[in-house]
């Protein structure tokens, strides 16, 4: 919806035209990118960041370093035709080790995300590492 001057009811209420979440969360590391997910793993990230260590600032290199986890994660769930619900545990779980390796914290299971067995993480690691040495080869 319009206005005669082609202004959004958003740009007309807020006074500034709608920006992309992802893009004022992540800053320029938002273009590095390929997938939803790498998107998603990186704010969920910054997020549970600022909820338990508010003093830390992650920088741009680490926060790509996620992205590229997070789109990783996409395509081994795509090639191995995960379901919805098993994608999406398993970027909880990715999460999850993102937070206990990189900031030391421990984040609870939620009763909708629950932790994969451990064997399946196992995997899921050792196919990112595969992975990334693809890309290192690759650039």
């Amino acid at each position: 919806m319009r206005n005669q001057g082609n202004i959004s009811p958003h740009t007309l209420y807020y006074g500034h035209p709608p920006a992309n979440n992802y893009s004022i969360v992540l800053g320029k590391a938002y273009s590095k990118a390929t997938t939803e997910f790498g998107l998603r793993l990186a704010k969920k990230a910054l997020g549970q960041v600022q909820s338990h260590l508010p003093n830390i600032v992650v920088a741009k290199d680490h926060i790509e370093e996620i992205i590229e986890v997070g789109d990783g994660l996409w395509h081994f769930c795509a090639e191995e035709d995960r379901s919805p619900v098993e994608s999406e545990q398993m970027l909880f779980s990715t999460l999850v080790n993102i937070m206990l390796d990189d900031f030391g914290v421990t984040i609870e299971p939620t009763p909708t995300h629950t932790l994969l067995e451990e064997e399946t993480v196992e995997e899921l690691q050792q196919e990112e590492l595969v992975w990334r040495s693809e890309v290192e080869l690759t650039n």
